[in-house]
């Protein structure tokens, strides 16, 4: 299937072509540090790709609209630890 990944700003999406699959016959989850997309019956990796930074799981977020799944997800944000020196 076609995909594009993309980042903009806080957040990557993922745009992923599905021709055939339904809505209900996806999962999409994030395991290792990466975007993984299968179908559940039969129960199949159809795509995964590496993510560029960690992500928020519990931002996942996904969208199906005329056999095209686009997938967001927000970037974890850098904690900076700032030493102050006395």
């Amino acid at each position: 299937p076609l995909v594009e990944l993309l980042e903009f700003g806080e957040e990557i999406t993922a745009v992923v072509e599905l021709n055939g699959l339904a809505e209900k016959d996806v999962e999409v989850g994030i395991r290792s540090g990466r975007l993984v997309v299968s179908s559940k019956s039969p129960k199949k990796t159809i795509r995964s790709f590496e993510l560029p930074c960690k992500v928020d799981k519990d931002s996942l977020h996904t969208e199906f609209n005329n056999s095209v799944l686009e997938i967001s997800v927000r970037k974890v944000k850098k904690q900076v630890s700032e030493s102050v020196k006395k």
